[in-house]
């Protein structure tokens, strides 16, 4: 599971995936994206709650992984 917090610290998304890692697997890569299923590509009212630091926290099965930032401008 990822949450996309927005620069305000809101969470803006939360998406969800499932996989199967092969029994034995020492190393898995996955990606995930956003969506923005908010409307995010009409910034002209609300451009402040985007722009600047996101992060991604990631979760597995319910635990907490890591935090990514990333910059949007």
């Amino acid at each position: 599971m990822v949450h996309w917090v927005r620069p305000d610290q809101k969470i803006q998304e939360t998406t969800r995936f499932k996989f199967t890692v092969p029994e034995g697997t020492i190393n898995y890569r996955t990606w995930g994206w956003l969506s923005f299923k908010k409307k995010l590509w009409n910034l002209s009212s609300s451009e402040g709650e985007f722009i600047g630091t996101w992060k991604a926290r990631l979760y597995l099965d319910n635990q907490f992984l890591a935090e990514y930032p990333f910059e949007v401008s």
